[in-house]
């Protein structure tokens, strides 16, 4: 059976496969591939070893620079730039080498050539590497890892598959059947790809107008970061259509899907769709924001993104949370910064009933103002709570600026309070109990 005569439909998947295999086999025990296959695997060799030099090279000659130095001389940027690009430069001119020792001995070479176009690839990508590190540093790391590394891999998937015998005709093949529709293997990698490309597009244009719309439109970051959250999500949805559209849905496909869908969220997507609700009434209100210092179960938060599922937030404990956000509208929230950022810190504490009212206020009052945290307008203020079991219970408030600091604020005015009481003779009583004994207390033992 000929593939390349043959029809999709009259072969199977593993009879392609099989195919692709015999004839990969028959290419491999040719003398010519092997000395070829040789060459290429001494090349990535050599290859591979001399960033390991460079980078021997680099380390020997930073120890002779005094440490300020070391990070800004010329050669030592170099030699940074060279580690990037020596691996594929090394591979072009050692290829084009063996290309050349080729054809002066009259051996095919049609393997090296399809390798060099491959390195010619990786030197490229390895340029834009370079030149993203040179331009953002370490903030340049998730385009390396999500648009330069995944480019790369469907640059050279593309070209291996152009460049195999038959291989077409695994992608020809269907796949999956749904309403009439026959999805093939390509038009899965196609739709996927191109999903792929407007996900990545999608997240590139959120961090540019995250970082400029601020500074041109003079907005708060909460609404931009909405308004680019938004955008977002309106280019997956763009992407989902388009992505469904190359693997032959219609409108009445289209349909059926979304038909399923509405089965699917009444029976087990309830809190997914009041999530997402919850979300988009978040990002237009803008009831929370990034930056806002909230209050959960009488503990200190700041939040740091909303998206449209969950809101990510961080505890003063540097733990972060992300929590749905169906919460934020169903459940009442403490916002500390919704609109500035003064807060009132409560300081309760008792004294000795046969203690000077006068004088404790004006201590307790004297201790507020002298903190460097507490603001002068509003002043701290002193209120008696009334009496207590044993003591005379009073409040302290005061107002600062950093809520992320209230705790943190109550505990040194407690400290304080207690330094100045004792030096002032001001004692906190311990519980107090008076025990009357009527009668029967006659005839206990002596």
């Amino acid at each position: 059976m000929n593939p390349e005569t043959t029809t999709p439909a009259e072969l199977s998947f593993w009879t392609i496969v099989q195919s692709q295999i015999d004839t990969i086999l028959a290419i491999l025990v040719r003398p010519v591939v092997q000395q070829q296959i040789l060459t290429i695997l001494a090349i990535l060799f050599c290859t591979w070893m001399l960033p390991e030099l460079v980078r021997y090279w680099r380390l020997r000659y930073a120890r002779r620079i005094p440490g300020p130095l070391r990070q800004h001389t010329w050669l030592n940027k170099a030699l940074g730039w060279a580690y990037l690009l020596i691996a594929p430069i090394g591979s072009l001119l050692l290829t084009s080498l063996a290309i050349w020792i080729f054809d002066r001995r009259g051996h095919p070479r049609g393997l090296l050539s399809n390798v060099l176009a491959l390195f010619y690839i990786w030197l490229a990508f390895r340029l834009l590497a370079a030149m993203l590190r040179a331009r953002w540093a370490e903030r340049g790391q998730p385009y390396h890892r999500w648009v330069l590394m995944p480019l790369f891999a469907i640059t050279v998937f593309w070209r291996f598959v152009g460049s195999s015998v038959g291989i077409n005709l695994l992608f020809t093949l269907p796949i999956l059947t749904f309403g009439g529709i026959t999805i093939t293997l390509a038009d899965f990698l196609t739709a996927s790809i191109t999903f792929y490309f407007f996900a990545v597009g999608g997240w590139i244009i959120e961090q540019v107008l995250n970082r400029t719309l601020p500074a041109r439109l003079e907005a708060e970051p909460g609404v931009v970061q909405s308004v680019a959250t938004l955008v977002r999500y309106a280019i997956l949805a763009i992407g989902t259509i388009t992505a469904l559209a190359i693997m032959g849905f219609n409108a009445t496909s289209l349909a059926i899907v979304a038909g399923g869908l509405s089965v699917g969220i009444g029976i087990g997507l309830q809190d997914i769709v009041a999530n997402f609700v919850s979300g988009m009434t978040l990002l237009f209100e803008q009831s929370l924001r990034p930056g806002d210092i909230i209050e959960l179960e009488g503990r200190i938060h700041e939040v740091e993104k909303v998206t449209l599922r969950a809101t990510m937030v961080r505890n003063l404990d540097n733990v972060k949370l992300i929590i749905p956000n169906a919460q934020f509208t169903t459940a009442q929230v403490n916002t500390l910064t919704k609109s500035d950022r003064y807060v009132r810190a409560r300081v309760p504490f008792a004294v000795h009933y046969n203690s000077d009212l006068a004088l404790v206020r004006q201590v307790a009052l004297d201790v507020a103002r002298q903190n460097k945290m507490t603001l002068a307008t509003p002043p701290p203020n002193l209120l008696n709570l009334g009496f207590g079991d044993s003591a005379l219970t009073f409040e302290l408030l005061a107002w600062i600026d950093q809520p992320r600091a209230r705790e943190a604020y109550r505990s040194d005015l407690y400290d304080q309070l207690t330094i100045a009481f004792r030096a002032n003779g001001i004692s906190i009583p311990y519980p107090q109990r008076d025990l009357h004994l009527r009668s029967g207390w006659e005839d206990l033992p002596k």
